[in-house]
């Protein structure tokens, strides 16, 4: 049974992926809602996980639309055994408060002896030999690529709320989807009454945004409650619909949920991202509705990397490679410094806020 679940999960994921692309990709102005397709991250038990790099916030929205078109898939097959689906989704900002893990598959005797304080420059190491096969289609089994940090264990965490009709969805991913859908839609009022809202040229089905307040969860955000928002899969169960109007259900709009995601966003900067997204490759002018990039997380970013070129400069000299690096030649480059002072002007004319950039997402799971 597990067996299956996971073929239709990735069958029907792949399908819908497809289908949506191709009606996206024919229209210039809708070609950067996709980008790269989501791939499966693990299985665990009777769960298998997906992630996808986010480049642009429609991205989250059309990857989470075809996401809901596929457990509808699933649904109808597993209720013919008696069972069903449930499903989450989260964002992770990488790579200052979470990190990408490369692991060797294989032991490697070289990597054996490696001190605790060398493992930050060995992981970058592995990380750049990583990209560099999948950027050279020379890809091979030989690393498992893997991801920490305090977003990931939100992640699982919120997958224990979901339900068969929530489909519950992480504060930052939240506030990405509310955003697009109050920008494509034609009124801030109650969203009820009509169940589309435009998008450009397209008219996508809404998402029903639902809040159930703020819940303890052990581990995450410094052991405040942290705030359950979650998608309604099945919001026209004529049993649902009376059971939310006796309880009086309140049921926000997209704008509703924009302003009270910011909010705690922008009271939880220590601990949570505040996405933000350019109207380029460039670290310039941010697209609208999402925060600038702030000139101190430019820095540390910088500095970052300055240290893995400073390591790894100083392990060619030590294991004399023939690099043949002058041992005073600045490591920045032009191009990277035109950006980092791009970025830093930029934000004088953007609020500060303690960002860093959400590659990695949704990160979706289904049990």
């Amino acid at each position: 049974m597990v067996l299956a679940f996971y073929h239709q999960a990735e069958q029907s994921f792949s399908r819908h992926w497809e289908r949506a692309t191709r009606d996206l990709s024919e229209k210039d102005e809708c070609k950067a809602w996709c980008g790269e397709p989501p791939v499966i991250w693990k299985t665990i038990g009777d769960e298998v996980l997906f992630t996808k790099r986010i480049d642009h916030p429609m991205q989250a929205l059309v990857c989470c639309q075809v996401w809901r078109a596929t457990l509808e898939d699933i649904r109808r097959e597993l209720k013919e055994r008696g069972l069903d689906v449930k499903a989450s989704a989260w964002l992770a900002d990488f790579p200052l408060r979470n990190q990408e893990v490369v692991l060797r598959r294989q032991v490697n005797r070289d990597h054996l002896t490696v001190d605790d304080d060398e493992y930050p420059y060995h992981n970058q190491l592995q990380l750049e030999k990583y990209y560099q096969e999948i950027e050279t289609q020379e890809f091979s089994d030989s690393f498992i690529l893997d991801y920490i940090g305090p977003s990931i264990d939100t992640g699982f965490r919120l997958g224990a709320l979901s339900s068969s009709r929530k489909f519950v969805v992480s504060l930052e991913l939240a506030h990405v989807l509310s955003t697009e859908q109050a920008n494509g839609s034609r009124s801030t009022h109650s969203e009820s009454r009509t169940p589309l809202h435009s998008v450009g040229i397209f008219e996508l089905p809404k998402f029903m945004f639902r809040y159930d307040g703020r819940v303890s969860l052990k581990g995450v955000l410094n052991g405040d409650p942290y705030p359950i928002f979650w998608i309604d899969l099945d919001p026209e169960n004529p049993l649902h619909v009376a059971e939310d109007a006796v309880l009086d259900i309140y049921k926000p709009a997209a704008a509703q949920i924009r302003e009270l995601t910011r909010s705690i966003i922008r009271a939880n900067l220590d601990y949570v991202c505040e996405p933000f997204f350019f109207q380029d490759e460039g670290l310039g002018k941010p697209l609208s509705g999402y925060a600038g990039l702030s000139g101190d997380e430019i820095k540390k970013l910088w500095s970052r990397h300055e240290k893995f070129l400073e390591t790894k400069e100083n392990r060619d000299r030590e294991n004399d490679t023939g690099s043949n690096i002058p041992e005073n030649q600045n490591l920045v480059t032009d191009k990277a410094r035109e950006l980092v002072i791009q970025a830093l002007v930029a934000t004088e004319s953007s609020p500060p806020s303690t960002t860093v950039h959400p590659e990695k997402a949704p990160v979706i799971s289904a049990t």
